[in-house]
């Protein structure tokens, strides 16, 4: 069986040379000897004198070897490839010698890529808040309320904190900027502050600043020398409460505050029925 092999290949071995012979680009005895070798390697193929090479055996793959899917992903940028070629590691270092950089000694200038998913979203989805001064400072239209303070009544936001609350410690009692704000434009003019009537002849004072800021003023200044007169706040009505009374008898001027948080309520000339009702029951009431 073996000298049938050979006798085939020697059959075969002087066709083939031939062949090979005339397509080769070689010259002289280079191409001498390169058509002899792969004329032999074929001729001993096909006698069978040599296992053929197509014949690939499958290399074994261990469980703990990372997926190829994995490996291509970790490649970034071109994932037909594992690294970036000739051609775009010198454009690299070009580009690093003109623009006065340096690579790292062993780096090739690219840094492997992270590609973007739509799944992915920004570190924060919440939206822009404005914050409107208005909600602190006690002139904030009940349509125009937002979403942070839609529980608090018109009374509780006038009198959230504010930087231009006045506090006396002496009475133990506070005058929140808002709740002034929205008071002085009817009792401006009962201590003296620049008032215009209105189509109806009610004196009006305007919101400014500086009326503000002098309306807080008189009242401080009444607070801290008028009596003391701990009583109630229309007593009998549904939104009476505790209060306490700064009642100034020479200019017949008053300053409410609650009891229970010490917040200013209201300031204003007294009536006579209301005078009378104070030094009697103390209580001030509408009238």
């Amino acid at each position: 069986m073996k000298i049938i092999k050979y006798i085939i290949f020697f059959s075969v071995l002087g066709g083939i040379f031939l062949i090979v012979y005339r397509n080769s680009d070689s010259k002289g005895l280079r191409r001498w000897w390169a058509s002899l070798k792969m004329a032999t390697s074929i001729a001993a193929i096909l006698a069978g004198l040599i296992p053929s090479p197509v014949e690939a055996i499958e290399p074994h793959v261990s469980n703990d070897s990372p997926p190829m899917e994995r490996i291509v992903k970790l490649s970034g940028g071109d994932q037909s490839k594992f690294g970036p070629g000739a051609r775009a590691k010198a454009a690299a270092r070009r580009n690093a010698q003109s623009s006065g950089s340096f690579l790292i000694p062993g780096a090739n200038g690219f840094v492997p890529s992270r590609n973007y998913k739509a799944s992915q979203k920004p570190l924060s989805c919440r939206k822009n808040v404005k914050i409107n001064e208005e909600q602190f400072n006690g002139n904030q239209n009940p349509a125009k309320q937002t979403s942070q303070d839609c529980t608090l009544t018109r009374e509780q936001r006038r009198n959230l904190p504010h930087l231009d609350d006045v506090i006396i410690p002496d009475q133990d009692v506070i005058i929140r900027h808002g709740q002034a704000k929205y008071k002085v434009k009817n009792h401006g003019s009962d201590f003296s502050l620049p008032s215009k009537p209105n189509e109806k002849g009610w004196l009006k004072t305007p919101r400014t600043s500086e009326n503000i800021e002098g309306f807080k003023d008189e009242i401080k200044k009444l607070v801290l020398r008028s009596e003391r007169i701990e009583g109630t706040y229309r007593k009998g009505e549904p939104d009476q409460f505790s209060a306490i009374h700064f009642y100034d008898s020479a200019i017949g001027c008053i300053a409410i505050f609650k009891q229970e948080t010490k917040e200013f309520v209201s300031a204003w000339k007294l009536t006579q029925g209301q005078v009378n009702d104070l030094l009697t029951n103390k209580n001030i009431g509408d009238y």
